[in-house]
């Protein structure tokens, strides 16, 4: 079988194989740059008690309950991008409260920690800036493609981020 035999299979087959090149940098999704978003910072709303705490952890200082300072969760929250996305340009991120409770506290708030049973003490990040929902799944029409306000929760002893939220507000 030969292209000279074939000409209009040969056609078709280029044209499907541009198609699908055309689809996919179509509709691959994008943050806010345009550039399609790495795969390795899509998190999920809750971590496993099990999952390595790696990308998402404030380095604590110490081995005590509470290994790191409020002042080290402020610097984190500064120089690292919020999980649901980016901040919209034009924006800042503005930290409203850095709350240091025990666990309990923070699941009698309406986080569900309870999952992390050896978590003692955490700190509740509450923060303002608009921000995108880039890595937010939603059933479509149910989510804004931007929020106003977003929370974090971090394990006081490890670091380990546990939780990450878009509450409607602080």
């Amino acid at each position: 079988m030969s292209i000279k035999r074939f000409p209009l299979l040969a056609l078709f087959l280029v044209l499907i194989i541009g198609g699908v090149c055309v689809s996919l940098a179509l509709f691959m999704p994008r943050n806010a740059s345009g550039t399609p978003p790495d795969p390795t910072t899509m998190y999920p709303q809750h971590f496993p008690a099990s999952a390595p705490a790696a990308p998402f952890a404030i380095t604590p200082k110490s081995n005590a309950v509470v290994a790191f300072s409020a002042q080290d969760v402020q610097q984190y929250m500064l120089t690292h991008q919020f999980p649901a996305g980016a901040v919209v340009p034009g924006h800042t991120i503005k930290i409203l409260s850095i709350k240091l409770m025990t666990r309990q506290q923070a699941d009698a708030q309406g986080h569900e920690l309870a999952v992390y049973t050896a978590t003692k003490m955490v700190y509740v990040v509450t923060v303002e800036g608009l921000f995108y929902t880039t890595y937010v799944k939603a059933p479509v029409g149910g989510i804004s493609s931007t929020a106003l306000y977003g929370g974090e929760v971090f394990d006081a002893h490890t670091g380990d981020m546990l939780e990450w939220s878009l509450p409607p507000s602080p």
